[in-house]
């Protein structure tokens, strides 16, 4: 048996405990599951809202709230008292800022907005799973890293209409499908990874994209691509994420069946 071959069954052998660790995840209290609101903030312009108290206001390089004690919202513990501004990590304030067991999660996506995530939301209740294909071994691919000479930084759409921004583009990864040659751009963001679509996307997986991890290549950037682990971004299960979308060489025109399909 080939190195490769006792890689894929590997693979397929940790696919069912792979799979359990995804869903546990999204099972988590603040997942992508909890979304249940998104407000973009207007600069200059306070505005309040029905799902949690405070006057919000957008500056040009932050965002303050602001409240009384009574209100019931606390940054970091300690009960929002006046006006206090946000501070964020990483264009995000995390899970620092609640209003019970509700967190307010503000953003920065070229423009400042917050979302809720409610761990009590219909979609986390009801949720029991994400659909997916059965693993085969046909769909861990051999494959060939190309990097570039140097990293490139390359604009990255999005959902959200207007908002882009940038990744790290480390190479290419060449591979077949069907005897036909594809390739997909990789990007590095503490990891390899690459997002695509392909012709299932709309049809039996989500619309937006999947994102696939990459093993660190071996000798001669030999590395197996697991398409049995592409998995939904999380604006695959709500309205309020602002997930990238692949580039326009990263739209495969076969069909990838396998790894998650559209939620239930």
């Amino acid at each position: 048996m080939s190195t490769n071959d006792t890689a894929r069954d590997e693979l397929l052998r940790t696919w069912p405990t792979w799979r359990a660790q995804r869903d546990a995840g999204l099972k988590g209290p603040y997942s992508a599951l909890s979304l249940v609101a998104l407000h973009w903030l207007e600069e200059g312009e306070p505005s309040t809202f029905d799902e949690v108290p405070g006057t919000w206001l957008a500056t040009a390089d932050h965002v303050t709230v602001t409240a009384k004690a009574a209100d019931g919202l606390t940054l970091s513990g300690a009960p929002v008292d006046g006006e206090t501004v946000i501070p964020l990590v990483n264009t995000t304030s995390d899970e620092t800022l609640k209003f019970g067991d509700v967190v307010v999660e503000v953003i920065d996506r070229g423009g400042f907005a917050f979302r809720v995530r409610d761990p009590k939301s219909a979609a986390l209740t009801a949720f029991t799973g994400v659909p997916a294909y059965e693993p085969q071994a046909r769909w861990i691919v051999d494959a060939v890293f190309e990097p570039y000479e140097t990293a490139r930084t390359v604009e990255v759409g999005s959902v959200v209409e207007g908002y882009t921004s940038t990744g790290t583009a480390a190479g290419i990864v060449r591979f077949e499908v069907g005897g036909q040659e594809q390739t997909l751009t990789v990007f590095d963001g503490g990891g390899l990874y690459t997002l695509f679509r392909d012709a299932t996307s709309g049809v039996t997986t989500s619309a937006s994209a999947r994102f696939l991890d990459i093993a660190a290549p071996g000798d001669g950037g030999r590395v197996l691509l697991d398409f049995n682990r592409a998995r939904n971004l999380p604006c695959a299960f709500n309205d309020y994420s602002t997930c990238p979308v692949p580039p326009y060489e990263n739209r495969l025109a076969v069909a990838v069946e396998a790894g998650e399909k559209i939620p239930a």
